[in-house]
């Protein structure tokens, strides 16, 4: 029988803003709000939010990103183990919010969605739906500089492509031998 073996390895302190540590990203966030470089003036105030999706999936995003300018209170009896999130607010510690414009959203609409599940090769359809998503953060990007996109996948283009019965026999992408011998 051989001997078993452990170690601990002790958990990092995380940096947050004014370089102070915390392990706890929750708690490094209420105290001392995001880090930022000394070379920065002030960390970034708004972050420009586009979002790529049908109808439903966009107002579920704003949804969530409203939800996320405000306090959280959490019901767990442990506010150590689970403490109450700030919210993202200019005038809180965090200092900063999402901002999201409908010029920065773009909409998949159901004959896009209709198109591409009626696709039976999964390979086609998964692949015409990665470019449908690609054209439209291009059409976002060609209309103003935005710091995240978020794809808000419909229900369907999940369904039809994601990890279901409707994508059994997709092909892995096979790994390219990149050293191969020039003849």
């Amino acid at each position: 029988m051989s001997d078993i073996y452990s170690d601990f390895i002790l958990e990092p302190e995380l940096i947050f803003g004014g370089l102070n540590e915390e392990k706890d990203p929750k708690l490094g966030l209420k105290y001392f709000g995001p880090y930022y470089t000394s070379s920065e003036k002030k960390p970034i105030a708004r972050i420009k939010v586009g979002i790529v999706g049908d109808n439903k999936t966009i107002t579920l995003s704003k949804r969530i990103l409203t939800m996320l300018e405000n306090p959280i209170k959490n019901n767990e009896s442990n506010r150590w183990l689970y403490p109450d999130f700030i919210g993202f607010k200019l005038n809180n510690v965090i200092g900063c919010e999402f901002n999201n414009s409908d010029t920065w959203n773009e909409t998949i609409n159901f004959l896009d969605i209709s198109r591409i599940t009626n696709i039976g090769d999964v390979n086609i359809r998964i692949a015409k739906s990665v470019n449908l998503f690609v054209d439209k953060i291009k059409n976002i990007l060609m209309e103003d500089k935005v710091d995240v996109i978020i794809c808000a996948l419909p229900y369907l283009i999940e369904e039809y492509c994601g990890i279901s019965e409707f994508t059994y026999g997709a092909k892995r992408r096979r790994k390219k031998n990149v050293f191969r011998k020039k003849n």
